[in-house]
């Protein structure tokens, strides 16, 4: 078992569409009270500079000068835009109410606390966009699309997209909008894109794959944060957030971590952040003499403490305590142990 140490080194890694064409179709049975309805079908290129970012299965470019915060507990106001990836981090808050300038999108999973969190009536404006079935709302009267809010209930990825403009235009299914033009961008991710472009993923790396037992193994974590803000470990970093260690044989990786309260000290900046780790090939326990309770998961102890592991090929096992759930990764490593 190992703990993380604080060392930090970041770039920006985000992916950038320059130049690229993406065509986006979509049709509607209705539009939601007082609106004219949409074109039969829409027609657009994404615009060069604009950034793609990934929640879940979903794929979705905003430009470059939005800011992009996943699970975060309401921003400043940003002048040109904001994508939150997760919604707030605190339920029952609204961050897209509450900017002030500047549209604003919300990505959260069905079912989370937030606005247009129930999923919106499948008899409420049926669109379809990049082959994806979309219900767009809010379907009730004029009076509550006025407000601008517009929301969007995608089933096959189980998320719902709520849009909010700066200047209150209910958007819907149109695409005269920036919002508009933003939510036309979903797409169905590639599976390189959601292990390289999530908003949170992480890689692991050791300086050998063949060791001896009983020897500890050299190893770094590197955390890639695609969004423009710092994303929190939120736990106490004492109890320990980032442990790496190997599981095979019926032996199971399970570190245990301390009980301390204190505030959350670990934050990701954009880009990569590496730790060093060190991976132990001992049991992470052991039986005392005359104890009755050995066995192939707690072995009798040596003098020394903890027996190696048995010889025999392992994988990696990355355990994360206070990071977001739709972090992508860890990759999974294979490692041989040898007498």
């Amino acid at each position: 078992m190992t703990r993380a140490a604080s060392v930090r080194t970041s770039w920006l890694v985000v992916l950038v569409v320059t130049g690229a064409s993406l065509v986006l179709s979509g049709c509607s049975s209705s539009a939601a009270p007082g609106q004219s309805k949409p074109a039969p079908s829409l027609t657009a290129q994404l615009p060069s500079g604009w950034r793609t970012h990934v929640y879940g299965k979903a794929a979705l470019s905003v430009p470059a000068s939005w800011v992009v915060v996943l699970d975060a507990s309401c921003p400043p106001s940003a002048k040109y835009g904001t994508l939150f990836l997760g919604g707030p981090r605190y339920p029952g808050i609204s961050c897209p109410a509450a900017l002030g300038s500047g549209p604003a999108i919300t990505v959260t999973h069905l079912g989370l606390t937030g606005p247009g969190s129930q999923p919106t009536s499948p008899n409420c404006n049926p669109h379809t966009v990049n082959h994806l079935r979309v219900f767009v709302g809010p379907c009730a009267t004029a009076d509550i699309v006025n407000g601008g809010l517009t929301i969007w209930t995608i089933p096959t990825f189980g998320i719902q997209v709520s849009a909010v403009t700066n200047d209150d235009v209910y958007t819907g299914a149109r695409t005269d909008t920036l919002v508009g033009k933003v939510l036309h961008t979903i797409r169905r991710t590639s599976p390189t894109e959601v292990a390289t472009r999530s908003p949170l993923n992480v890689r692991i790396a050791f300086d050998r794959i063949k060791a001896k037992a009983g020897t500890s193994i050299k190893a770094e974590a590197a955390f890639t944060n695609t969004t423009t803000e710092a994303i929190t470990v939120e736990t106490c970093a004492a109890d320990g957030w980032l442990d790496v260690g190997l599981t095979g044989h019926g032996i199971v990786f399970a570190p245990a971590h301390i009980q301390i309260a204190c505030l959350p000290t670990v934050q990701l900046p954009p880009g990569t952040t590496k730790y060093p780790v060190t991976v132990s090939t001992f049991y992470a326990g052991c039986a005392q003499p005359g104890e009755s309770i050995s066995s192939q998961m707690i072995p009798d102890c040596l003098p020394s403490g903890p027996p190696p592991l048995p010889v025999g090929t392992y994988r990696t096992e990355v355990v994360t305590t206070g990071l977001p759930t739709d972090m992508s990764g860890p990759n999974v490593l294979t490692v041989t142990l040898t007498r």
